[in-house]
């Protein structure tokens, strides 16, 4: 990570400015596989052949926070509806666990 910066404007609008190595960061890699598996922190669109989603057979657009490993989150947002879930690993998976509004 190099020259990062996150500002919010008046509006509270985020703007990203910065680079991230993509040897610790992924952006927009589709994933179709087993979603257990999936901690390397980065931004992701989930195929719905993806297992161990917070739905079956649907798309998501997928953020991955946390140390690679051990401690790791995935917050999932529905490409239809918007609606968001989240779930946290720390030696074992949660739950997804809805967002409600």
């Amino acid at each position: 990570i190099s020259d990062v910066a996150l500002t919010l404007d008046k509006n509270k609008n985020a703007t990203f400015a910065g680079s991230i190595g993509s040897s610790n960061f992924s952006s927009g890699t589709a994933v179709g596989g087993d979603l257990n598996d999936l901690k390397k922190p980065g931004f992701y669109r989930v195929e719905s052949t993806a297992t161990n989603q917070p739905v079956s057979s649907t798309y998501y657009s997928l953020i991955v926070t946390g140390n690679g490993g051990n401690v790791t989150s995935q917050w999932a947002v529905h490409l239809v509806d918007s609606q968001a879930y989240v779930r946290a690993f720390n030696s074992v998976w949660s739950s997804w666990a809805r967002i409600d509004d």
